[in-house]
């Protein structure tokens, strides 16, 4: 049943404002902002507050259990995974000794020609490791795409092993058909889960890779490859919560625009659309909520260029500071 947002307890600031913000069209043929009854509303407060210390402490949690699915269904493919990235990282140390060697021997004095030349073994290196680099990406990519679907399966036949075991009398009782509905978003979410522990692995063996490279140059420099990774990171963290309250907040408004315009095609609907006339009155609440959602969509992305530019900023600022230091 369709509920007011505000009617959810867990519902924060921006789910609120959000709330208000309804078109004559989406007040007329749905009565408000639709919010369904599902038992994942239930979570959406506490998530919509969770700080990125709480988030940071339960990612090696989550991690370790979609590595160990990803063991038990295929082991190789995770191996390759695994293998991959740490691959990259070496490939990463390589490039970044290598751009040293090259600035080294460009600005040290003497002819041009003779310090190109002397600069060519480190050229060398630095393709051979940007093609290196390449290939282990893609062979990361293969053998995700290989393991990210078993890994749902697993996950999947887990839960419905688990459900099947239970009486039918108590999958009957309300609380525990919410708490089986919920579970379908742990299954669905177990593909998306392995492919962002990827990457998280991916960034943290480049920038472990990276800081052993600058130790090894001077350790002064270690310190500012926080100061410059920072701002990135708290840009990234902003912009991710705020799409998902978007989302959150309008997930349902897209869903009923989309069938607005499903009315139109289905064969049932036809004859009676027709008789009542009533396809030029969906067509015009159409345009009037994807207005809507479009300006949603622009204020997302005006947010998303100041988020960018003050992250990118405190990063070039940190960016010099580290070539001063160099």
């Amino acid at each position: 049943m369709p509920v007011e947002p505000g009617n959810d307890e867990g519902a924060s600031g921006p789910k609120a404002g959000a709330a208000d913000n309804i078109s004559d069209a989406e007040q007329e043929l749905y009565g408000g902002r639709l919010r369904y009854e599902q038992s994942y509303v239930r979570h959406e407060g506490p998530l919509t507050r969770l700080k990125f210390g709480h988030m940071a402490a339960a990612l090696p949690h989550m991690v370790g259990m979609v590595l160990r699915t990803g063991w038990k269904a295929d082991r190789r493919a995770l191996m390759g995974v695994v293998a991959a990235e740490l691959g990259q990282g070496v490939t990463a140390a390589w490039g970044l000794v290598a751009v040293n060697g090259v600035l080294a021997r460009l600005f040290a004095d003497g002819p041009t020609v003779d310090k190109l030349r002397d600069a060519l073994p480190s050229l060398v290196v630095l393709a051979v490791a940007a093609v290196a680099g390449a290939v282990l990406s893609a062979w990361s990519t293969a053998m995700s795409g290989r393991l990210e679907p078993q890994v749902e399966r697993a996950v999947s036949v887990r839960y419905y092993t688990a459900v099947t075991g239970v009486e039918v009398e108590t999958t009957e009782r309300p609380e525990v058909q919410r708490v089986l509905e919920a579970g379908k978003f742990g299954t669905d979410s177990a593909r998306s889960m392995l492919r962002l522990s990827v990457g998280v692995g991916n960034v943290v063996i480049g920038m472990a890779a990276a800081a052993v490279v600058l130790a090894a140059l001077h350790p002064v420099l270690l310190p500012m490859l926080l100061a410059i990774a920072l701002p990135k990171g708290w840009g990234a963290v902003r912009s991710a919560r705020r799409d998902y309250l978007s989302r959150m907040n309008w997930v349902d408004h897209r869903r009923a625009v989309a069938s607005l315009l499903a009315y139109l095609t289905r064969p049932h609907a036809a004859g009676e659309l027709r008789v009542h006339a009533a396809g030029t009155k969906l067509l015009s609440s159409y345009e009037e909520m994807s207005r809507q959602t479009e300006a949603e969509q622009r204020r997302l992305a005006r947010a998303q260029a100041s988020t960018d530019l003050v992250a990118g900023a405190f990063a070039g600022v940190a960016s010099l500071a580290c070539y001063g230091v160099l």
